[in-house]
């Protein structure tokens, strides 16, 4: 589990399995994308949200990234986790940071990946990038962003011109 700011926390599932660490650091939420592989809390005292999402890049992650922005937004202290907390976690850590900070993915990429060692798949590297450009034509209003409209995996194909973002 590692800390990104004083609110949010980025981690594996293993950390997420370690109810005395998320007591001791005040965690009282947690964000799971692991979907059947999450743990169940039995402390009620922590609210958990889990969401069924494969690391893939035909995935279509953009369509939890106002949930979970809501999610994190709304706790004191969050823990969001995957099963490697490398590619669907951290996806949903930057586009939270993207639209809280109004930054562009890149800078945000490289603000989280300072403090963990982050790698999302190619498909949510893209799905953050046009979650970038519809914050900047939101001017960052989240309610003003539809992300249902995204259609992914596009029609024709997942593009690979971005491999390297």
């Amino acid at each position: 589990m590692d800390k990104i700011t004083d609110k949010v926390y980025l981690g594996d599932c293993f950390a997420a399995d370690d109810e005395e660490k998320l007591k001791k650091n005040n965690i009282k939420r947690v964000y799971s994308c692991c979907g059947s592989l999450s743990r169940k809390y039995e402390d009620k005292s922590i609210k958990q949200k889990i969401i069924e999402i494969n690391d893939t890049p035909e995935e279509n992650i953009i369509k939890y990234f106002k949930d979970a922005i809501k999610f994190i937004d709304e706790s004191d202290k969050v823990f969001v986790h995957c099963f490697a907390g490398v590619s669907r976690s951290a996806t949903l850590v930057i586009a939270y940071f993207m639209w809280k900070n109004k930054k562009p993915y890149k800078e945000v990429f490289d603000f989280v990946n300072k403090y963990r060692s982050i790698g999302p798949n190619m498909g949510f590297r893209k799905q953050l990038l046009i979650f970038e450009e519809k914050l900047k034509e939101a001017k960052y209003n989240l309610d003003e962003i539809d992300l249902n409209s995204v259609e992914w995996p596009p029609k024709g194909g997942i593009p690979y011109d971005f491999m390297f973002i």
